[in-house]
């Protein structure tokens, strides 16, 4: 490069200054290299640079030919890029290139030293293992998982497992972890688990998976409204309702309205409905109602809500019954009338049979040891003097003969006193009735 530049001659200096003369011209190129940003996002372009410069001499020739480049990846030549600067959009798979450079002026100067571009990308894709399909379906209070999340990532992502919460929000399971994070065994809540997500944060974009959690429970109460009273009166026959009966489940519960019997057993109201059902106004009868009641059957339990009635009545006597009692009390008159009677017929009886002992003559009764004791125990017609005499006051049926022969029958009665208490003689006349 020392031997570079402007040579003339002549037979004096001042010759050589003045006359014609030739430059030597020696051509060379400073070590090229490559420039540019080689972290670059997927997706965008990347600008590289080939810088050489000539250090063809002498400096102050002007007529030196412009610089040409050459852009090599993996060693072969890219024959259509010829300027300093190459532009191309970067992809995934350009970390695996390796660039270089050449540049020529009328030597071509060495290839530049390889460099790789730095591709930024991620997450392009968000993986769950094991995959958990839909949906997962889990009791109340029961568990779910194990399960980890991955993304691939350049720079590596970070990653969190969150809970949707029921207001909504997305609540940290998990601590932040980087290019794959572990999901232990959890607990399943209504209360504020809708679904869990792995999140994933990288240097382009955020992006998430999504894991719906069907968390099966219920019921947990049974609402019935308008609000009841502790105890609904209503008439006999009257109406009572409406009614609307409503619970919380996960699936969707069997709701029915049901009533008691006066039996004990509870009877169908209305037929079986989900989510809510209705109670019509519905009359009430105190023969088959003492309390209604909302059935509520669930996955996990059943529930029940009751309305305790009190069905109001006033007491009537039905048409059998009142006949049947009607008959009862005349019966029961009639009887004491005949009581009544045979007691009066028996004092009759008797008075009658001691007035004729007190109106017998006065002649000493014969033979009263002949008399049968048996006879006073039956009924006979006594016919005092009155009678014997034709004149039957108390038999007027009685001719004068039936008195004649009658008397036939007679027998005196001696110390009859013992037996009815009275000394007087008397004469008895015997007659069946």
């Amino acid at each position: 490069m020392q031997d570079a530049g402007y040579y003339a001659g002549g037979p004096s200096k001042a010759d050589a200054l003045t006359g014609e003369g030739v430059v030597l011209i020696v051509f060379d190129l400073h070590f090229t290299s490559i420039t540019g940003n080689l972290n670059i996002q997927v997706g965008r372009y990347a600008y590289l640079k080939c810088e050489s410069r000539s250090t063809s001499a002498p400096y102050y020739y002007k007529r030196f030919p412009p610089l040409t480049y050459s852009w090599f990846v993996n060693n072969s030549r890219l024959g259509r890029e010829v300027i300093q600067t190459y532009r191309f959009i970067v992809t995934d798979d350009v970390k695996y290139n390796r660039y270089s450079c050449q540049a020529k002026e009328t030597l071509e100067s060495e290839n530049s030293e390889e460099i790789q571009i730095n591709p930024l990308y991620g997450p392009s894709s968000v993986i769950i293992s094991p995959p958990p399909g839909n949906e997962v379906s889990v009791h109340e209070g029961g568990m779910f998982g194990p399960y980890n999340c991955s993304a691939d990532c350049n720079p590596p992502c970070t990653l969190q497992w969150k809970y949707r919460s029921s207001k909504g929000d997305f609540l940290n399971l998990t601590s932040v972890g980087s290019s794959s994070i572990y999901l232990p065994k959890t607990k399943a809540f209504k209360a504020n688990m809708t679904s869990i997500r792995c999140e994933v944060n990288g240097i382009e974009r955020t992006e998430v998976s999504n894991i719906k959690l069907n968390i099966q429970y219920g019921p947990s109460s049974v609402i019935i409204s308008p609000t009841p009273d502790n105890e609904v009166s209503v008439h006999e026959g009257g109406m009572f309702g409406p009614y609307n009966c409503s619970a919380d489940c996960n699936p969707a519960c069997t709701l029915q309205w049901k009533y008691r019997s006066s039996k004990g057993d509870f009877l169908n109201l209305t037929s079986a409905g989900s989510s809510s059902i209705n109670l019509p106004k519905t009359k009430a009868f105190r023969a088959n109602m003492t309390f209604i009641r909302c059935e509520v059957n669930g996955i996990e339990r059943t529930e029940v809500s009751d309305i305790k009635l009190n069905i109001q009545y006033v007491s009537t006597v039905s048409t059998d019954a009142f006949t049947q009692t009607t008959w009862i009390i005349i019966g029961g008159l009639i009887g004491g009338l005949f009581v009544l009677l045979l007691l009066t017929i028996i004092g009759v009886y008797k008075f009658a049979f001691h007035r004729g002992i007190r109106t017998g003559s006065t002649q000493q009764p014969q033979q009263a040891n002949d008399i049968d004791l048996e006879i006073l125990d039956r009924k006979y017609d006594y016919i005092d003097d009155d009678t014997v005499q034709g004149q039957n006051r108390n038999h007027p049926y009685q001719t004068q003969e039936d008195v004649t022969e009658n008397t036939e029958q007679i027998q005196p009665l001696t110390d009859y006193q013992n037996v009815s208490g009275h000394r007087d003689n008397q004469y008895e006349v015997l007659k069946p009735f």
